[in-house]
């Protein structure tokens, strides 16, 4: 098992299963595996969205893809390109699109093979989610991992690697969906993997190596430390 994603509305669990290009369907209620249906190679992240209709899968080959499904009967409603080697992804109901990490290099302007407008140096890649296509991106940091969206305010968390005062470090950083920059670089003591947003907006918890760390997100600055 690599991820796992919560249905908005049914007692649904899904996990993604990185070792046989699967998804599995767990009930919630019962406690119990309902299903397992087909993804694409590699599945790593996953997501729902808001409404509760689609289930979007990363697929964390070189020339990296998002599979969307439909959650009435979990046919594959689209693949879509990404970056390479790409680990996360987040929804976005306000403003119709989907966010995927990739772990391209900077700079790297070679074009990704399954879609020439989709350049391997964005480490971030947006995606129209009613149109189902790539709409551009952003080339942000390196190595970049888990994700997440704020409930209140128009920004995109992502952890990866950032240059801070010219050393490239690991961080949390803060992107400003409105005009698609980064508004902060807050740094991390270790490799971080992953990281959820408190409903309240107010709290941002990252699993590392050392725990988790709680982010203060209103005075942006580590706030404590969980051990695991």
């Amino acid at each position: 098992p690599q991820a796992v994603a919560f249905h908005p509305f049914r007692g649904e669990a899904y996990v993604s299963n990185f070792s046989n290009g699967t998804v599995s369907i767990i009930d919630t209620d019962r406690g119990e595996l309902r299903t397992t249906v087909a993804a694409g190679p590699l599945p790593a992240g996953i997501a729902v969205s808001a409404s509760g209709h689609r289930l979007y899968v990363v697929n964390a080959q070189e020339q990296g893809t998002l599979t969307v499904l439909d959650t009435a009967d979990f046919h594959t409603v689209a693949t879509i390109p990404v970056g390479e080697h790409p680990s996360s992804v987040a929804v976005d109901p306000q403003r119709n699109r989907v966010y995927v990490t990739n772990r391209s290099k900077p700079g790297d302007r070679r074009p990704c093979l399954l879609h020439p407008v989709v350049f391997c140096d964005v480490q971030v890649t947006l995606i129209d989610s009613d149109a189902n296509e790539a709409i551009g991106g952003i080339a942000v940091g390196d190595e970049l991992g888990g994700i997440d969206l704020s409930p209140r305010e128009p920004h995109l968390y992502v952890l990866g690697r950032f240059p801070v005062e010219g050393t490239a470090r690991w961080v949390f950083a803060t992107l400003d969906l409105d005009n698609l920059s980064v508004l902060r670089r807050l740094p991390l003591s270790t490799f971080p993997t992953s990281t959820a947003v408190h409903p309240d907006g107010g709290r941002a918890y990252v699993s590392t190596a050392d725990g988790v760390s709680v982010v203060d997100l209103v005075r942006d600055r580590i706030a404590g430390q969980l051990l695991a």
